[in-house]
């Protein structure tokens, strides 16, 4: 998050356009990311969890 605000203030600087980022959408971007990561791992396992432990060691 560093980074982009850095390169945002570089960029408003630079091409005479305001640009900001506001903390709520730091928290906003941050918190869909934790809910996709989450959901992209439980998913996957829950369908594991169903599987017979050969089977799935097979298909992994």
């Amino acid at each position: 998050m560093l980074l982009v605000s850095t390169i945002i203030k570089i960029l408003s600087n630079v091409i005479e356009f305001d640009m900001y980022l506001s903390f709520g959408n730091m928290v906003l971007g941050v918190a869909v990311s934790v809910m996709v990561g989450i959901v992209s791992g439980v998913i996957p396992a829950m369908q594991a969890a169903r599987m017979d432990p050969v089977e799935a060691m097979r298909h992994g």
